[in-house]
């Protein structure tokens, strides 16, 4: 009687594992489509992970069918990687959305691999797109630092600190080649870092025009240990460069910055302030516009890789970034221009 008994669970055990699972694990009665967003919510990232979290929860409510996973993987590319690997082997995945360069960078060829959409937010310096699988919604840092290079010409002499990973070096590498013999003093910091006294002075002696830093919330710390030591310059940034911590010190007050100019009269932007009583960033946008123009997609009945990135290609879309321009390889651009800190907010410089 218990040799049969036994025999029975097996049986009904193995009957319930192979009718609620495919062979990758996915649920098939589940007809959503499953969206993973690998965000940082700790890292340097971390208040742009949230912010394009928003934006992406603020297209959902328009696009039920699409079932957002969100991994946190604290800005650190191993990580994401290794989680990568776990959730898709268990997650019929469609897409996969990243923030951060680095992180963009390594999980690329992965999702390609295995014919899973791959979307890039936060993501300036991107090394991977002949891959034809990665639609990115963040304009290169060549095309950026195109709008910068007017007012640095006019600048006799620029110093540079910069963070040292995908998104800094590329800067870096850019900034040289652009300004020559005007960039007199480049020095490199470490994510670790919360003390840039050494550094600061280092600039200091070489008695810059302008400090511009590559940087993103200690960005803040490095504006008050520069006015501690006494190096009053005019302060220069990039779009990850301002954060709340930056526009909140008074020290940042009057700082100089590349941003996209949003289109602040899409109905994005008064949804997501009634919605959080906050202003909507460049990030949150780039969340936005990415679920809502793929929920586009998706009602069109394109799920696949291949033709979700056709989708894209040479495509002009009309988002909350304003008009996004994608070329062949499905990256984009849409017009940044320079703004001004002032009163712990920004407007642009006329």
């Amino acid at each position: 009687m218990r040799k049969i008994t036994s025999l029975f669970l097996i049986a009904f055990v193995a009957f319930i594992i192979f009718s609620c699972s495919d062979e990758s694990g996915t649920n098939p009665v589940d007809d959503k489509i499953n969206v993973l967003y690998i965000t940082d919510s700790a890292g340097h990232y971390g208040q742009f992970g949230e912010e394009a979290k928003n934006g992406m929860l603020e297209a959902l409510k328009n696009y039920p069918n699409i079932n957002l996973i969100v991994f946190d993987a604290k800005s650190d590319a191993n990580i994401a990687v290794s989680e990568f690997n776990k959730i898709r082997a268990v997650k019929k995945l469609t897409a996969v959305v990243t923030l951060t360069s680095w992180v963009s960078n390594a999980i690329a060829p992965l999702a390609k691999q295995n014919n899973i959409s791959h979307f890039a937010i936060g993501s300036a310096v991107f090394d991977n797109k002949n891959l034809q699988n990665t639609i990115r919604f963040t304009a290169d840092v060549e095309y950026e630092s195109n709008f910068l290079q007017n007012y640095l010409n006019k600048i006799p002499k620029v110093a540079m600190m910069y963070f040292v990973n995908d998104y800094g070096n590329g800067w870096k590498l850019r900034l040289e080649q652009n300004l020559g013999s005007k960039l007199i003093k480049s020095v490199s910091y470490s994510d670790v870092n919360d003390d840039f006294r050494d550094e600061l002075n280092s600039i200091k002696a070489s008695n810059p025009d302008v400090l511009l830093l590559i940087s993103t919330k200690e960005a803040a710390i490095i504006a008050k240990q520069a006015k501690e030591i006494g190096l009053n310059v005019q302060l220069v940034g990039v779009r990850p460069t301002f954060t709340d911590f930056l526009k909140n010190e008074p020290a940042a007050e009057g700082m100089i910055f590349s941003y996209p100019e949003l289109n602040l009269n899409h109905k994005f932007f008064n949804d997501y302030f009634n919605t959080y009583n906050a202003k909507a960033s460049a990030f949150s946008a780039e969340g936005y516009d990415v679920v809502s123009s793929l929920g586009a997609a998706i009602n069109l009945n394109i799920t696949s890789n291949e033709n979700i990135f056709i989708y894209y290609k040479n495509k002009e879309l009309n988002g909350s970034l304003a008009i996004i321009k994608f070329d062949e390889f499905a990256q984009a651009t849409y017009n940044f221009g320079l703004m001004k800190i002032s009163n712990k907010d920004y407007a642009p410089i006329k």
